[in-house]
């Protein structure tokens, strides 16, 4: 793995200092937007941000990233907030976009939350073309968006964002069924009592066959039908449908070049998806829409003379998702055995579910039920697919946005690096997740002393940067301290483990993380770091814990050049005076009394270690070796008395703590 360093985000001490006193004491409020629902293709639009249970002044807004002049917006005696101006670029394709309040001064990010914006269209169906990377949907008859013409059967590429071509498939379309060899869709068009079957090559219809008569009035809930296409035999398709649409009678056919075979049988009212097997001789039929529908999940076995008579095996599940290694996995997240019809595992109640096996993951919508309410969304949840262990969750806060409500092609499907697709009550999503991605990754080599940039064993408390990939957010996100007056340990949704034990983020980056380590740790035993970004884990990373690891803090960040200085004057980072005090800074000092993770130095405490300092290979006299206030525990500060004849010039400087030296290539200006 090739190890990428943006040492612009090292931390020099005074700038952490600055970043300190600025966050102190700020509480992290709540927001509130409005509208809450943002459409492709709305803008330009204004946002209102509100401001709930924290500060509401003295805050600038960025919308990923990209800071935006806002404007204060009346508010109560406990509301406050802001609105920003949103162009039409901003909102001209779908996503999940961060909106940050950042304190106006320092620049650090106070507090963020998302607000989503879809397509203004509630599909009937989706379902995913990987072969040509395509989504294929059926829109109802009314449309809020021109892009999706009611009535039709339209692509939608999830690269571009540009929906079309677009086929006017008939009267009511409603379920989708991809045959397995990617040449052909299979369209059910309820109004019309067909199901029609396009050539993906020229999205256009080659075919159809009828399963029932016209609708000539309006269209009523018995008018939905669901489809599958037999594994191995794109010619060949089941039918769930109602036979007379003013009734609740149900029956399933099978259907060969859209000849029906001999046998269909009766079935149940209130179900809307199928599922072959792979093998083609049975069939899984279940409710995939609400939880107002049947929970249960009915087999039937298929053969040459249709679907024979028989009694379904039952069990409690959900809409048939997809078969994997012999298990069934339903949208309630229940995970069935195939052949024994016996449960294997148990997510928990869902909203939606879609099996990641390029991740090893599978993927859950989870929803919030309240009285006189629909079903709700309120996070996503990643778990493990071999053993169905949780992992990360993503919050999804705009109820009323993503409700699942009385629409019966609710779905979650995962497409591309770290791309989901959701259909909910009020629009068509698709976002990108870290739930959804790969897995942070870094490596040993990687994991190097803030201050030095170099890799090997790990002090209690030392500062460290961790190189890598997935890690973290997009944008830099800088710590700040709680009400309480520390750091907690996550930043940004992201967390560095050791062993059991969090270490204190100070800055995640997709790229680069910078943390101190607790003071937990025991010399001479060995660590495993693991990352979590929204709970997703990397590997565990093995590293050595010695007792010190000294280095001292450059300008650059880069671990060499001119160290970070306070100078006797109070000047920062200015040349220092031959016969001057000064205060250089560093990590990796090892144990401290009364050392806290997370926590500020509020009094001075020394070392318990002995410090010494080198000038140009000459020692010079320790004055002070300990904590630095109102710094992190994990930061320490030497105070040194430069000797009156000492040189000018860029000087090599070194400390060493208990006899360990700091690495070679910092050095003192003297002027």
């Amino acid at each position: 793995m090739a190890v990428v360093r943006t040492s612009n985000l090292g931390m020099a001490a005074a700038a952490l200092l600055i970043a300190c006193w600025s966050a102190e004491g700020q509480r992290s409020p709540s927001l509130v937007f409005s509208p809450s629902v943002l459409f492709v293709g709305s803008g330009p639009a204004q946002l209102r941000i509100s401001v709930v249970r924290g500060q509401s002044t003295g805050l600038s807004v960025r919308w990923n990233g990209v800071d935006k002049p806002p404007a204060v917006s009346p508010g109560s005696s406990f509301i406050g907030g802001y609105h920003i101006d949103l162009t039409a670029e901003e909102l001209a394709a779908p996503g999940m976009a961060e909106v940050s309040l950042v304190d106006a001064i320092s620049g650090v990010t106070i507090h963020s939350s998302f607000i989503f914006i879809g397509y203004n269209v509630v599909p009937n169906d989706v379902v995913y073309d990987r072969a040509r990377n395509r989504f294929y949907l059926t829109t109802p008859a009314q449309s809020n968006d021109p892009a999706f013409p009611g009535d039709s059967l339209v692509a939608l590429d999830p690269d571009t964002f540009q929906p079309g071509p677009v086929v006017a498939i008939g009267k009511y379309p409603t379920s989708l069924a991809l045959s397995d060899d990617g040449a052909s869709l299979y369209v059910a068009v309820d109004g019309d009592g067909l199901v029609r079957r396009v050539n993906l090559d020229t999205f256009t219809v080659s075919s159809d066959f009828r399963v029932r008569p016209a609708i000539t009035g309006a269209v009523t809930k018995y008018a939905r039908s669901a489809i599958a296409v037999m594994p191995g035999n794109p010619q060949t398709v089941a039918v769930y449908q109602h036979a007379d649409i003013s009734s609740s009678r149900t029956r399933i056919a099978i259907y060969d070049n859209g000849q029906r075979r001999g046998s269909e049988i009766a079935s149940f009212d209130g179900y809307d998806s199928l599922l072959f097997t792979p093998d083609g001789k049975s069939l899984f039929l279940g409710s995939y829409a609400n939880f107002n529908s049947p929970q249960s999940v009915l087999r039937y076995s298929v053969d040459a003379t249709g679907v024979p008579a028989q009694t379904p095996a039952s069990i409690d599940g959900g809409g048939p998702i997809t078969i994997r290694d012999g298990i069934l996995y339903t949208s309630r997240g229940t995970l069935i055995d195939i052949e024994k019809m016996q449960v294997r595992g148990l997510l928990g109640v869902g909203g939606g579910v879609a099996v990641d096996p390029v991740n090893q993951r599978i993927l859950a919508a989870y929803f919030v039920r309240a009285a006189n309410w629909q079903d709700y969304p309120q996070f996503l949840q990643a778990f493990d697919l071999a053993t169905q262990e949780p992992l990360g969750g993503q919050s999804l806060d705009s109820w009323y946005y993503f409700g699942a409500g009385d629409n019966p092609g609710l779905r979650l499907i995962r497409f591309g690096a770290d791309g989901l697709l959701y259909t909910g009550s009020k629009a068509l999503l698709l976002f990108h997740t870290p739930l959804a991605g790969p897995a942070p990754l870094t490596e040993a080599r990687a994991v190097v002393n803030a201050a030095g940039q170099h890799s090997g064993c790990v002090a209690p408390g030392e500062i460290i940067s961790i190189y890598g990939a997935n890690l973290g957010p997009a944008a830099p996100a800088s710590a700040h301290l709680n009400p309480s007056g520390s750091y907690d340990p996550a930043l940004s949704h992201v967390q560095v483990w050791f062993d059991e034990t969090p270490g204190t983020l100070l800055l995640a980056y997709h790229s680069q993380l910078n943390v101190i380590a607790p003071f937990e740790m025991k010399p001479d035993t060995t660590v495993n770091l693991q990352v979590w970004h929204f709970g997703i884990p990397s590997a565990r990373i093995p590293l050595c814990v010695a007792a010190t690891a000294p280095a001292l803090f450059t300008r650059d960040a880069g671990g060499s050049g001119p160290v970070a200085v306070v100078n006797q004057n109070g000047s920062i980072n200015a040349p220092s005076r031959p016969g001057s005090w000064i205060s250089v800074f560093g990590t990796g000092g090892g144990a401290l009394p009364g050392a806290a993770n997370g926590a500020l130095a509020r009094s001075a405490q020394r070392l318990n270690a002995t410090v010494r300092a080198t000038l140009g290979g000459r020692e010079v006299p320790v004055l002070y070796a300990g904590s630095a206030p109102l710094m992190p525990h994990g930061l320490f500060q030497v105070n040194l008395q430069l000797p009156a004849d000492a040189p000018t010039g860029i000087v090599p400087i070194t400390i060493s703590v208990n006899g360990h030296v700091s690495p070679e290539g910092a050095a003192l200006e003297i002027r």
